[in-house]
């Protein structure tokens, strides 16, 4: 019995002594399997530099402004005037047209490019009114611009320009910076229809001058010699000194009837009475002058002038003035009136 009892202690001990080694077994291959899994984390960890700068967003992409984009559309090309016709006179049509030619940087035609053409078409109180058309090049980069027959005289331009994508005035003013101009020269028909002439000159103290008709004559001998007829000086100085057109166009029509076709009046004062220069004698004189229609008193052309001149001797300078501005004026009579 002893032996028995011995024999079933010992095989107890034995059994709990292996349990023990298989317990401790398991936890060291447990703590090894997690430590084996947890080194590439730490890797891959250390793997990126403490100081590697975070990578930013980009900026996202400005839309260009309208101007820009117009801008961009018209910098590389470029308007050249081709030819262009002589002046004609009022009522008849220009013998050539305008002849446009559209290119880019490396000289290839432009076509089926829209440009704008600004030309004076017609006067309101003898302010110029100016119209404008478009149109598009040919397959050529071309333009061929007959005007419309005139129905006023001008000493202007017309002006091509590439046509805005809107009525802004920014875009405007950059199709404008691109365009080319060509003389747009109408003379009046009117010389030979007949007409008055009624300037009053003022003296050095601002008051009318009335014994003579200097301004007038000098005026009168300019037309007259640039073709203008049936012309003569009148004395309309009363009415003149009023301000006051309609006294002007009636004591004019009731002088004159229908015979005169137009009535040319104004003033001419000194802006700068004659004085002492380093080489001489110097004045300035202003003309104020207005233009009728002597059919319905309406204005057909006015102007502001002013003329300087200098001379060697004081009695002379005043003259002088007066020839610079009867010949400024003939010039604007002719295409103005």
């Amino acid at each position: 019995m002893k032996e028995t009892f011995f024999n079933f202690k010992n095989s107890i001990t034995v059994l709990l002594l292996s349990v023990s080694c298989l317990f401790a077994v398991s936890c060291q291959t447990t703590e090894k399997t997690v430590v084996q899994q947890s080194e590439p984390v730490q890797a891959a960890v250390s793997a990126v530099p403490e100081d590697q700068p975070v990578a930013e967003s980009p900026d996202p992409v400005q839309e260009l402004s309208p101007e820009d984009l117009f801008r961009q559309k018209i910098h590389e090309i470029t308007l050249h005037l081709l030819s262009s016709p002589k002046g004609t006179t009022k009522h008849y049509a220009f013998k050539e047209p305008y002849v446009l030619e559209v290119k880019k940087e490396d000289a290839s035609p432009v076509a089926d490019f829209s440009v704008n053409i600004s030309y004076p078409e017609s006067r309101t109180d003898g302010v110029i009114v100016y119209k404008t058309v478009q149109v598009k090049t040919d397959a050529d980069g071309k333009i061929s611009f007959d005007p419309p027959v005139p129905e006023f005289s001008f000493d202007d331009k017309v002006t091509f320009y590439p046509a805005p994508v809107s009525s802004d005035p920014a875009i405007v003013k950059i199709a404008t910076e691109s365009s080319v101009s060509a003389p747009w020269m109408v003379k009046t028909d009117y010389t030979w229809k007949g007409g008055l002439i009624s300037l009053v000159d003022y003296n050095t103290h601002g008051n009318p001058i009335t014994t003579n008709t200097v301004s007038s004559s000098k005026l009168l001998m300019d037309l007259i010699q640039n073709g203008f007829s049936s012309i003569g000086n009148a004395d309309f100085t009363a009415q003149i000194r009023t301000g006051d057109r309609n006294a002007v166009y009636t004591a004019a029509k009731d002088l004159v009837g229908h015979s005169a076709k137009y009535l040319i009046y104004g003033t001419v004062k000194y802006v700068d009475t004659p004085h002492k220069t380093d080489e001489g004698f110097a004045c300035t004189l202003q003309g104020d002058i207005t233009c009728l229609n002597m059919d319905d008193g309406s204005v057909l052309f006015k102007t502001e002038q002013l003329a300087t001149a200098e001379e060697t001797a004081e009695w002379k300078v005043t003259g002088s003035a007066r020839q610079k501005l009867a010949d400024k004026l003939c010039h604007l009579i002719i295409y103005g009136l």
